[in-house]
């Protein structure tokens, strides 16, 4: 372990028997630049990026110059690692080692030099960060920071850095450089296997990502269409004996979490899927592979029923298969590995489970602590979102704490969904990056440089602004174990982020970022501020908005000012996303753009349905007055109706209980509950008691009105909530009304004047109605409530 650790350092230290001021490097110096050794396809590219930052940091036109001559050599030892003779790599971390020694006698010169290309391109970007001071704050010009002072005196001596983890991924990136088109990026030769370095924006380079991961694979091994033609038997069977064929991958899946091609697993007992996995694996080691993924496939799986997977059992007979694969490829090792992905179905571990030496198990969550002891190397899944959240996730001390784990237990793989909003996740990504070298940093001091790098003279102000916008997740660390970056307990799309989100949260965000603008700041500098600024508006207007929702849905709002506020929220929450819209640059490098706030993986489309919904509630006369007869407020369009998705504005389909549509009442129309329980759908005490609210939903159609107004009685007992009526017709909200409903033990019952006239010929040629919708919601707070209810619709004599 301390040989491992003692080698991350970039410090120089000064050579045994010389002594030197060192090389200085200024706006006169002659500076040559020049490469040496087998670059193959990627000649060029390192002296191209050493040059061009060496003027920017240095403030010049070119390189040639009156003063003392300085030679820059970047060297190479071989174009690939397997090309290395024998004992170059003593530990897989060796790969991607490389030195960075500066002399001055009898020359000044400064050579960096790594095992291969890409390890050579991690020196010359280290060298650039640590030592020149160039600075790479995330993607684009604006987040480029140069160093202030234009010379640069290195000290003389030698020092060689390695990873502390392999193999270093992160997900959710657009790191190709937009500034290349097709026709410059590499097609072949080593430019090209290491595309994701040399093809990557200058930022994602100074990241020093290592692009092999064990991740979803079997699908891959096993292609759908390749294997129904030559050995269909691999297919599983179902308990019926009949054989589970997958339909082939449709346009368009496998984005958006619509994974259904990859929703089976192979026959883990047949010899064919034995055969073809283990010639798979010696291909892809010929293939120059590090790992061979037998990663499940993502999604729902359908499991093989067969008589030998069932003797074996579940998941013995995957880690069965997983181990013989492992055993015919074990001539590979070191330094080639076969992944297993602990996710899913196979994540938890059979008893008495014994790998062989030549797996990486990947363990995807944090199921860690079950694997401790279990696998002989270990690799992390993990989710750092930024996507989803709204509220900043910056969770300092749990990143610290995971980086402990993984270090006192030798990680070698590390894969992360990152999909980042820069002006929040910038510093994350920059401490874990740093972290995979050297898992002994300090995360405050890594935070604390990031912030000086970044925003110069008002570094320490945004210092205090990150540690107060992660300070939500402090008390979430698990020591000693791995905790979710993530927020298990608090999804990263969920809004009960917003629940943790103190009172004064975003003022202490505020007082931060005030004291930041006071300084004195170049317009670099000033812009990234005014970055963070907007997306923390951003954050403030959707907090707010979920607290207005909750003090109207609970019946603690004051109405009468309730309506009011909420337009402003609207407004409010207009000018900070028009002011996102103008900026696409803020989003530059990221999966994350402006127009991906719409989708799944964020709430606000439900905020803004909910702060509708609660206007409305607020605006209604019936809430107001109390009335026990209200007539429903006419509408023409409905705010309520989810851009382009069939759910209710406030909760997703799974939540639903139906209540039955019965004819036979008397002059009308009836409805009722199907069953008398709450759906549970999160009862776990780490949501502090809460449960998303529940709710029923009735739907009847075509109902005989001849035109004549009705009445809807509702009848409920058993839970307070909030109850909503709602009338369609030719794909449009005709009228709709939302009350607090009070019952407890006994039943209460509400009555509702409908008056179809009114509709606009959106009735049917005989005067029916064409659809009525009632919801009733109940608090979220009664975990054991038991709903009854009816609800009946009927003509209303006299006329009122």
């Amino acid at each position: 372990m301390k040989r491992i650790l003692a080698v991350t350092t970039l410090l120089l230290a000064p050579l045994a028997g010389i002594v030197s001021a060192g090389v200085k490097l200024d706006f006169v110096s002659n500076i040559t630049v020049r490469e040496e050794g087998p670059f193959d396809t990627a000649a060029g590219e390192l002296r191209g990026t050493l040059v061009k930052y060496l003027k920017l940091a240095l403030g010049r036109d070119e390189l040639n110059g009156t003063g003392a001559p300085v030679e820059l050599v970047v060297r190479t030892r071989a174009s690939y690692w397997y090309q290395l003779p024998p004992g170059a790599i003593a530990d897989v971390r060796d790969m991607d080692a490389f030195e960075i020694e500066v002399t001055s006698q009898p020359r000044a010169v400064i050579t960096i030099t790594g095992r291969t290309p890409v390890a050579t391109g991690y020196g010359v970007m280290a060298f650039l960060e640590d030592h020149i001071g160039v600075h790479w704050a995330f993607p684009g010009e604006l987040g480029l920071c140069l160093p202030p002072r234009k010379t640069v005196e290195l000290k003389e001596g030698r020092s060689v850095a390695r990873p502390f983890v392999v193999a270093r991924v992160m997900s959710g990136l657009a790191a190709r450089d937009p500034a290349r088109d097709r026709k410059q990026r590499p097609t072949s030769g080593v430019a090209m296997e290491e595309r994701g370095f040399f093809s990557a924006e200058d930022f994602f380079k100074s990241m020093r990502m290592h692009h092999e991961s064990v991740t979803h694979n079997m699908i891959h091994i096993f292609p759908i269409e390749e294997s129904l033609a030559k050995h269909p038997e691999i297919f599983p069977l179902k308990e019926d004996g009949q054989r589970f064929v997958p339909a082939t991958r449709a346009k368009g899946e496998g984005a958006g979490g619509n994974n259904n091609f990859q929703a089976w697993h192979p026959c883990y007992t047949n010899p064919k899927t034995l055969e073809v996995a283990i010639a798979k694996g010696r291909a892809a080691y010929d293939g120059r592979r590090l790992f061979y993924s037998l990663g499940i496939n993502d999604g729902q799986r359908v499991q093989c029923q067969c008589a030998e997977c069932r003797r074996v059992g579940w998941p013995q007979s995957y880690y069965q298969f997983v181990t013989r694969v492992a055993e015919a490829l074990r001539g590979n090792y070191p330094p080639r590995m076969v992944g297993v992905l602990a996710y899913g179905d196979v994540g938890l571990p059979p008893r008495a489970l014994k790998l062989p030496d030549n797996v990486l198990v990947n363990v995807a969550g944090d199921r860690h602590s079950l694997w401790h002891g279990l696998a002989p190397r270990l690799g992390t899944y993990e989710y750092i979102y930024g996507a989803g959240y709204v509220v900043p996730n910056l969770p300092l001390e749990i990143i610290q704490e995971n980086f402990r784990y993984y270090r006192a237990n030798q990680l070698l793989l590390y894969r992360a969904e990152a999909y980042p909003l820069w002006a929040f996740d910038a510093p994350k990504l920059y401490i874990i990056r740093r972290l995979l070298w050297n898992p002994e940093d300090d995360v405050q001091r890594l935070l604390r440089e990031f912030c000086d790098r970044t925003f110069g003279a008002a570094g320490s102000a945004m210092y205090r602004y990150y540690v107060a916008a992660g300070s939500w997740r402090k008390d979430d660390v698990r020591p000693g174990d791995v905790t979710p970056v993530w927020g298990k307990e608090w999804p990263f799309k969920d809004t009960q982020q917003f629940s943790r989100c103190p009172p004064d949260y975003h003022a202490r965000l505020d007082a931060a970022l005030r004291e930041a603008a006071a300084g004195t700041l170049t317009d670099a500098e000033r812009k990234r501020l005014d970055m963070v600024a907007a997306f923390t508006d951003f954050s403030a207007v959707f907090t707010d908005i979920w607290r207005f929702k909750e003090t109207v849905f609970s019946g603690a709002a004051d109405l009468a000012r309730a309506a009011e506020l909420g337009a402003k929220l609207a407004t409010r929450k207009e000018a900070v996303m028009a002011r996102l819209r103008e900026h696409p640059e803020w989003f530059r490098g990221s999966s994350v753009q402006f127009d991906t706030f719409t989708e799944r993986e964020w709430p606000l489309v439900p905020l803004e349905q909910q702060l509708q919904t609660a206007v409305t509630t607020a605006r209604h006369p019936s809430v107001r007055s109390g009335g026990e007869s209200p007539a429903l407020a006419r509408r023409t369009a409905s705010l309520l109706v989810p851009l382009g998705r069939k759910e209710h504005p406030w909760h997703k389909p799974e939540q639903t209980v139906a209540m039955d549509s019965t004819r036979g009442v008397a002059e009308g129309f009836g409805f009722k509950t199907v069953t008398n329980v709450v759906i549970h759908s999160d009862d776990d005490p780490r949501r502090n008691g809460r449960l998303k609210a529940q709710w029923l939903h009735a739907i009847g159609r075509n109902l005989p009105t001849d035109s004549r107004p009705l009445v809807l009685e509702v009848a409920m007992k058993g839970a307070d909530g909030l109850l909503e009526l709602r009338a369609t017709g030719n794909g449009r909200v005709l009228a709709e009304c939302m009350v607090p409903f009070a019952t407890g033990p006994t039943a209460a019952m509400r009555r509702f004047v409908i008056d179809p006239s009114s509709f606009s010929g959106a009735t049917t040629a005989k005067g029916a109605l064409p659809n009525l919708q009632l919801y009733f919601l109940w608090r979220a707070d009664q975990s054991s409530a038991c709903l009854e209810g009816t609800a009946t619709l009927k003509p209303l004599t006299p006329l009122p």
